[in-house]
């Protein structure tokens, strides 16, 4: 193999190594790549599930009054204005609480995730089940 060569294939090498930390940047697999877009995603879904859940119930119960009373539509629409209020009072208080969740992290250092909490057995003062065997 002559010289000509071997700096050809270092030259692909180096290609290549671009090319697959690129990919990795995309995909969410390489070095400091960020989760965050998905985190947006689900906090999303999450709020929006919230919302709907709460005006669905209202709805339903207010179809449901109006129907057993006869008052159509009065009881549908002031169950739709508890479950749309309901639903905003849910989604804010997610929000609230993962933006103190993601501060806090921050403050301990640790980027906007935070350490996991526990030792994995949703106790918070880290002790065991005294029945429960490792």
């Amino acid at each position: 193999m002559d010289d000509r060569d071997d700096s050809g294939l270092k030259e692909l090498e180096a290609r290549l190594k671009q090319a697959r930390s690129s990919t990795g940047r995309r995909t969410g697999d390489g070095p400091g790549n960020s989760r965050e877009p998905v985190k947006g995603i689900g906090f999303a879904a999450r709020v929006g599930t919230d919302l709907l859940a709460a005006l669905v119930v209202g709805l339903g119960l207010g179809w449901f009054i109006d129907r057993w009373l006869g008052t159509a539509p009065f009881g549908m629409l002031v169950f739709f204005l508890f479950g749309a209020a309901a639903g905003i009072r849910n989604a804010y208080a997610f929000a609230k609480r993962t933006m103190n969740e993601i501060d806090e992290g921050e403050a301990q250092g640790n980027g906007p995730a935070g350490p996991p909490q526990g030792d994995g057995s949703g106790r918070q003062d880290g002790t065991r089940d005294a029945g429960r065997k490792d």
